[in-house]
C-alpha cells in the first residue's frame, strides 16, 4: 500500500537544525539551533511530513569514522524525538564531492525517493542553509527557505517564528 504524503518538508541537518561544527564527529557537540524545535512543532501540526536530507562527506573523506557518524546521528535523532519531533526519514550522502554520486546535493536522488514513494504530493518545500540546498530545491521545482548563516548576528527564535508563519501560509494555500 502506498502511503500518501500530501505535504512534505525536506530539511538539511547541519546549520539548519543543529549547529554546524565542520565535520561533526562528537555527539557531545550536537546542539539544537534555538527555535528549530518550535518551528518543527508548528509544521508537524499542519500534517506536513518531515524528511532530513544531508551531505556528510566527512565520512567519505575519512574525517569522521562510521562509529562517530552513527553516534552523532543517534544523538541528533534522539534530541528531536525527545522534543516530540518525528522525522519520517533521515537520509545522508556520505560520499566525497569527487565521487560524483547521484545522491549528493545538489543532485536530487534522495529527494526523489520520497517524492516518488507517495502517489500524491500537493506541496513540497526544502529548508536548508547553503547554495547546494537551494540548487536542489530549484532542480525539484519546490519552495526553498534558507536559514541565515550561524555566524550572523541574528535571533534564531525570531527567525523560526516568522518562518513558521510563512510555512503555514505556503502549506495551507
Amino acid at each position: 500500500m502506498i502511503e500518501l504524503e500530501n505535504k512534505i518538508l525536506f530539511l538539511d541537518r547541519d546549520g539548519t537544525l543543529i549547529y554546524d561544527r565542520n565535520y561533526l564527529n562528537n555527539s557531545d557537540q550536537v546542539k539544537l539551533i534555538p527555535g528549530s524545535v518550535n518551528f518543527l512543532h508548528e509544521i508537524q501540526d499542519l500534517d506536513v511530513t518531515l524528511h532530513v536530507v544531508s551531505n556528510q562527506s566527512g565520512v567519505g573523506r575519512d574525517l569522521i569514522t562510521h562509529k562517530e557518524f552513527e553516534e552523532v546521528d543517534t544523538k541528533f535523532r534522539d534530541l528531536f524525538l525527545s522534543e516530540g519531533i518525528t522525522f519520517k526519514t533521515v537520509k545522508y550522502c556520505t560520499h566525497k564531492p569527487s565521487d560524483n554520486c547521484i545522491c549528493r546535493k545538489p543532485k536530487v536522488a534522495l529527494f526523489k525517493e520520497e517524492l516518488n514513494r507517495s502517489s500524491k504530493t500537493d506541496k513540497a518545500a526544502f529548508l536548508g542553509n547553503s547554495e547546494v540546498d537551494e540548487l536542489a530545491a530549484k532542480e525539484l521545482s519546490i519552495n526553498y527557505w534558507s536559514v541565515p548563516s550561524l555566524s550572523s548576528d541574528i535571533d534564531y527564535e525570531t527567525f523560526f517564528y516568522k518562518l513558521a508563519d510563512e510555512a503555514k501560509r505556503y502549506f495551507n494555500e
